[in-house]
């Protein structure tokens, strides 16, 4: 029955400059080793990248755009393939600006209406004491708290309410879920971030240290960077290197450079 189950996964790829994009690689190419025959329908951004993934299960459809309209190019595409499930990532302001991520539970409810199981991947889960200034800066949006602080819990709760199943990739951001947004915890599941296995060559660091500490991914404020940095320099153990490695989020050139 597993096997013969159609799956519409909705993602960015490359060239999208989001690590959302990098996860569903590598989220790809792991169900390729542990479940080959699994039938695949990328749902993904026009301006994807072929997919180097030697699957004939697998299939991409480059069909969104950032912007209101991906509410309806995306549930046009899933409905053409009929498939039973729909497994969407999300991340605040991924399908576009305030407006559209608003709106994002629409894209959920719509599907349900159709009467497809859909989950969500959320890759941001926010404290709600933490929906203030400082998230405004972790996303790079203008500053309203009031807005801030209702949109984020009704946005949040309405995502969770309307989709079968919540995957987060840690405890933390379950128990965020469960207290500050009173999701239950049946419907809740903890799928941890992976790593890829790269066979290019080593980094050479010299002279070479004995241990290194390495950061990797979109260097935003919602990294908590310059907390690492700060704790480091105090840490101050003898020949260990800290590595940042990464690349800035496009709205965040400014935060970049201040870092870099």
């Amino acid at each position: 029955m597993l096997n013969n189950m159609k799956v519409c996964l909705v993602s960015s790829l490359p060239p999208f400059r989001s690590g959302v994009s990098l996860y569903t690689l590598g989220l790809l190419s792991g169900l390729e080793k542990v479940r080959p025959s699994f039938r695949i329908v990328v749902i993904a951004n026009k301006s994807a990248n072929k997919i180097e993934i030697k699957n004939q299960y697998l299939r991409l459809k480059k069909v969104w755009t950032r912007g209101l309209r991906y509410l309806f190019q995306i549930f046009y595409a899933v409905i053409k393939e009929k498939s039973e499930v729909v497994h969407i990532q999300h991340e605040f302001f991924f399908y576009g600006g305030v407006v559209s991520s608003a709106f994002f539970p629409v894209l959920l409810l719509l599907l349900r209406l159709k009467g497809m199981k859909v989950l969500v991947t959320m890759h941001a889960v926010v404290p709600r004491k933490l929906a203030n200034a400082q998230f405004a800066e972790a996303f790079f949006v203008p500053k309203s708290s009031i807005a801030q602080k209702f949109g984020l819990t009704i946005l949040t709760t309405f995502i969770c309410r309307i989709a079968n199943l919540i995957i987060v990739h840690n405890n933390f951001a379950k128990d965020i879920l469960y207290k500050d947004y009173k999701v239950s915890l049946q419907k809740i599941r903890v799928v941890p971030h992976g790593i890829g296995i790269s066979n290019s060559e080593n980094l050479r660091i010299s002279p070479a240290p004995d241990k290194v500490v390495l950061f990797f991914g979109n260097i935003t404020p919602s990294k908590g960077i310059e907390t690492l940095i700060a704790a480091f320099e105090q840490i101050r153990i003898p020949n260990v290197k800290l590595i940042i490695a990464g690349g800035p989020h496009p709205r965040g050139i400014h935060y970049f450079r201040q870092i870099t």
